[in-house]
């Protein structure tokens, strides 16, 4: 008898040999974790195209847990068991020659009472859910994109639920190499953290005014104590030396104590934005540090940390060479001198126009990434100021917070969005979001839910959170945001979905997504439902409830939570397309979240109550 293992976390697996009539096979089922899963052994149509009638299907063995294997199918061709955790064996006997391939043992592991809700109740039009309904389906749930880059990936099952792990890897993991660590590295690189992986030295040099004494830190020490009980209580420090870790010595400077930033104040402690540390600049006196840049270079990418609610000032300069510039009025005057052509915000491109426009886009007194391509001839450029534009006294002094300014030589637009990430990652300045672009039909038709649109697509990720209703990962719909999905259906219609509404005025759960037959649930003060006839239930909840809606005229019903709200005509009309969480008119959006919406084009009331139960049993909402 040949024996083969499969573990009900595992995919289907096919039967890797063909198989004689009267030869016995024996599966080995194991599943190392607590919980309940559903398997099958199934044989498919054989050589002649005939289901194997006579074959021998059963289980033997026993479990270490619980109530072991009890068979819930078994028909001429599939047998379907649940297992807990433990393991036992299957076994098949064919009756004529069986290839290989039309064996198989399929599984999911892991909170199912019965199996998978399209295993028992299969046929479904289109089934769209964060957790595995079919257990035939292999593909993902969503496909999302997220916001730092825009980047698209597939997210799928773990091993029944959203793999959530992995979504908020991809939400939060762009850029993870240090940013001067990307291509050749960066000319100039200053930072309050490491930014390169090999470099280990201090990254400032700071003066307490106490007596003048200077010492080097490093990132850990200006944050641990040390940097505080060196320069001592009632006294301040002040940044002589910002330390390049990318190449050379070009450090930036200030040998002039009273034009020194500052690290730490006397009454307020360690200078810090957004609970990071950072170097404070003071234009009214002004505070600014000094460094040279690359020789015979020509365009550079900058990227930088800063944080100013000052509405007049140059942030790097001397009497050549200055950028970017801002002034409180739109004047149509140059914004720099160094030909920067590119401008972005937190990852976002802005449009520069003017030295009105950098004071608006910039001058937010909240930190922030900025990043800019320079064009123009930068070579043997001496004495730029960080903070000033060298020593000009003409009022643009920058006052704010400086935490990051790392120089790269030419056009670094193929890492931006990683090295913003990155910076981001660290300095947590503005949200990790994601957004789904399409919701995977499950029921095997291919009925796909999609926005293409950026702005109009879904939430799934927000600040680098996985979005979750009652415990459970859900889908965030609101204005002029939806899905769409290419599907007819005539009555009788059956919906089953999860879903919770913010807004008294509500919106759509589903709707047509073109002209012709309409059916809808929908919530306006109550929830409603439609097909050709409107009928409300009376029903106001707002909160997370699973809805069961039969589209079928005069026996049109609307279920909540197992409770009947509607018996009543609600029309004849079928289904012309699908839009989900609005309508076919772009309005009625839903403010509120949906978690599965499950369509067939049949009359699923003999089932409706134990696709509740499998629905609640997941959920656990009533």
């Amino acid at each position: 008898m040949a024996t083969y293992s499969f573990n009900t976390t595992g995919s289907i697996t096919y039967f890797p040999d063909n198989i004689s009539a009267s030869q016995a096979v024996t599966w080995s089922i194991t599943q190392s974790h607590p919980g309940t899963s559903y398997f099958t052994l199934e044989t498919l149509p054989n050589q002649n195209g005939q289901y194997d009638t006579g074959s021998t299907k059963s289980t033997s063995g026993s479990f270490t847990y619980d109530s072991g294997i009890v068979n819930i199918v078994k028909d001429d061709y599939k047998m379907g068991a649940v297992v807990k955790q433990g393991g036992g064996n299957l076994y098949f006997i064919p009756a004529v020659p069986i290839t290989g391939s039309n064996l198989r043992v399929r599984g999911v592991g892991g909170r199912l009472s019965y199996g998978t809700l399209l295993d028992r109740w299969p046929n479904a039009a289109a089934a769209y859910s964060l957790r595995l309904l079919n257990s035939y389906y292999e593909g993902p749930a969503v496909r999302v994109r997220r916001s730092v880059d825009n980047e698209e990936t597939n997210i799928g099952f773990n091993p029944v639920e959203l793999d959530t792990t992995a979504l908020t890897n991809f939400a939060t993991n762009a850029g993870t190499a240090l940013p001067a660590d990307y291509g050749n590295g960066p000319e100039i690189g200053y930072s309050l953290r490491y930014i390169e992986s090999t470099y280990s030295g201090p990254v400032i040099r700071v003066r307490r005014d106490s007596d003048n004494s200077e010492a080097n830190f490093t990132p850990s020490e200006i944050t641990d104590g040390t940097l505080e009980a060196w320069v001592g209580v009632g006294n301040n420090g002040f940044v002589t030396t910002w330390y390049n870790q990318a190449k050379d010595s070009k450090h930036a400077t200030q040998s002039t104590a009273t034009k020194q930033p500052k690290i730490y104040d006397s009454n307020t402690g360690l200078v810090t934005t957004n609970g990071k540390p950072a170097i404070s600049f003071d234009g009214s006196i002004p505070t600014y540090l000094l460094h040279t840049w690359a020789t015979g270079s020509t365009g550079a990418t900058v990227f930088e940390t800063f944080s100013t609610s000052d509405t007049q000032w140059i942030l790097h300069g001397n009497s050549i060479l200055y950028f970017p510039i801002a002034e409180p009025s739109s004047a149509a005057t140059s914004e720099d001198n160094a030909g920067i052509t590119q401008w972005y915000k937190n990852s976002v491109a802005q449009s520069i126009a003017n030295r009105g426009n950098v004071s608006s886009v910039y001058a937010t007194g909240t930190s922030l990434v900025a990043s800019y391509l320079l064009t123009a001839n930068l070579s043997s450029q001496n004495n730029i100021a960080l903070g000033n534009m060298g020593d000009f006294s003409g009022g643009y002094a920058f006052t704010g917070t400086v935490q990051e300014s790392i120089w790269y030589l030419g056009n670094q637009t193929s890492n931006r969005t990683d090295i913003e990430s990155n910076i981001n990652n660290y300095y947590n300045i503005f949200p990790f979001d994601a957004y789904v672009t399409t919701w995977y039909d499950q029921s095997g038709n291919g009925n796909n839910a999609v926005q293409s649109t950026a702005a109009n697509q879904p939430q799934i990720v927000s600040s680098g959170s996985v979005i979750t209703e009652n415990g459970k990962a859900g889908i965030q719909f609101g204005y002029q945001i939806g899905f769409s999905a290419t599907i007819t259906l005539s009555q009788p219609i059956s919906t089953f979905s999860v879903a919770q509404n913010s807004n008294v005025s509500g919106g759509m759960v589903y709707d047509r997504g073109s002209t012709g037959d309409r059916s809808y649930l929908y919530f306006n003060s109550d929830w409603k439902i439609y097909s050709g006839l409107q009928v409300g239930s009376y029903n106001q909840t707002q909160s997370q409830s699973v809805f069961s809606v039969l589209h079928y005229g005069s026996n049109s019903y609307l279920y909540v939570n197992a409770n009947q709200e509607i018996q009543q005509d609600a029309g004849t009309q079928g289904l012309n397309n699908l839009s989900i969480g609005t309508n076919n008119y772009g309005g009625a959006y839903l403010d509120g979240k949906i978690q599965e919406l499950i369509l067939y084009s049949s009359d699923q009331s003999s089932n409706r109550t134990g696709i509740e139960t499998n629905i609640n049993d997941f959920y656990k909402i009533y």
